[in-house]
C-alpha cells in the first residue's frame, strides 16, 4: 500500500487463523520480517508491516 511517493506499508498474507494456536506464530513472523526489513531497506520508506489471515483479517501489525 503506497502512502506517499516512496512511503508505504507492507502487507503479508498468510493462511494463519485469527483463532487458535497461530497467535504466537503470527507475532514471530511479524517481528522476524521487521528485523529482516530493517537490515535491507532499499529505496523508499516502509512504515508498518501488517500480517493478514486467509480471510483477509488483520492478525498482527508492527512498526518498522
Amino acid at each position: 500500500m503506497e502512502l506517499h511517493r516512496g512511503d508505504y506499508d507492507i502487507e503479508l498474507t498468510t493462511d494463519y487463523s485469527p483463532t487458535g494456536d497461530d497467535g504466537p506464530t503470527v507475532i514471530d513472523l511479524a517481528q522476524s520480517f521487521v528485523k529482516w526489513w530493517d537490515g535491507d531497506d532499499g529505496d523508499g520508506t516502509a512504515w508498518n508491516v501488517v500480517v493478514r489471515g486467509a480471510g483477509g483479517e488483520k492478525l498482527a501489525a508492527k512498526s518498522l
